[in-house]
């Protein structure tokens, strides 16, 4: 069996979306943006993620969006049929590691900055 593997680094677009299959098993999915610059312009590119049982149930307590993230996993295709009866491809990546880097940018969430203690004579070393 081959597969690609995919590695990529950005931040979460949207809160995960969890749900349980018939058989008990947790299954999230959220969106990932990616940027990058092209021709002195960003560029954004979405990317859909689908996490299974222990990594879902980390995702739906611990990710939000904004939140950088740095998803590994493999790519998956598929085909679907929409509404209007038109065939559709999609691709989406089946997450086998996550990795939460930060809370999201302006949250509360951020731990304090650390504290500069005023150094004492006697507390130098010289």
């Amino acid at each position: 069996m081959s597969f690609c593997k995919v590695a990529l680094l950005g931040n979460i677009g949207r809160d995960p979306e969890v749900r349980m299959t018939s058989g008990g098993k947790a299954v999230a999915n959220f969106s990932v943006a990616t940027t990058y610059k092209r021709n002195g312009e960003d560029q954004t590119l979405w990317h859909r993620v689908v996490c299974y049982e222990r990594l879902a149930d980390v995702v739906s307590n611990y990710a939000q969006k904004g939140r950088q993230v740095f998803v590994e996993g493999r790519l998956n295709y598929s085909t679907y049929t929409d509404k209007n009866g038109v065939e559709k491809q999609t691709t989406e990546i089946i997450a086998t590691e996550i990795t939460l880097l930060g809370p999201k940018s302006g949250s509360r969430d951020e731990p304090p900055p650390p504290k500069k203690e005023p150094a004492v004579e006697e507390d130098l070393p010289f």
